[in-house]
């Protein structure tokens, strides 16, 4: 398994709207064609083994590395087209993409650290793990 860790988001500006889709915590569903699935921390959860067939796990963490949770995300494929856009309720993301390059694009709150933005590939096999980690004050 890789990690990517982001800190910080650079100059990237993308407006997530908290009219984006909401995925209810460990139900799977299916937006614009990719399987998702929001879960949050745990044994049980961490380990359940219905979450191995997602390649990809993008977990939102606060500035001292603890689970935060409702994010508010898009899925961009290269090139900046939005492939799928949803609200967290959890502190993990799970998702089915096809192999490739992706960028991840999560808010979290408002303000300094409250935007977070991750390139990353989508595996052949294994999965990659994508942290980003909001140091906003809504995140803590």
């Amino acid at each position: 398994m890789t990690k990517t860790v982001i800190a910080a988001c650079g100059s990237v500006v993308l407006l997530l709207s908290s009219a984006s889709a909401a995925v209810p915590l460990n139900k799977p569903v299916t937006l614009a064609g990719v399987r998702t699935v929001c879960t949050g921390i745990g044994y049980r959860q961490e380990n359940n083994p219905r979450w191995d067939k997602y390649p990809v796990r993008i977990e939102f963490t606060d500035a001292k590395g603890a689970y935060t949770a409702g994010a508010h995300v898009a899925v961009l494929q290269p090139g900046g087209n939005r492939l799928v856009q949803f609200t967290c309720p959890g502190s993990w993301a799970l998702l089915s993409l096809q192999p490739g390059a992706y960028t991840v694009t999560a808010r979290i709150g408002h303000g300094p650290g409250s935007l977070q933005t991750a390139a990353f590939t989508a595996p052949e096999s294994g999965r990659k793990s994508v942290i980003l980690r909001f140091t906003s004050a809504a995140a803590q």
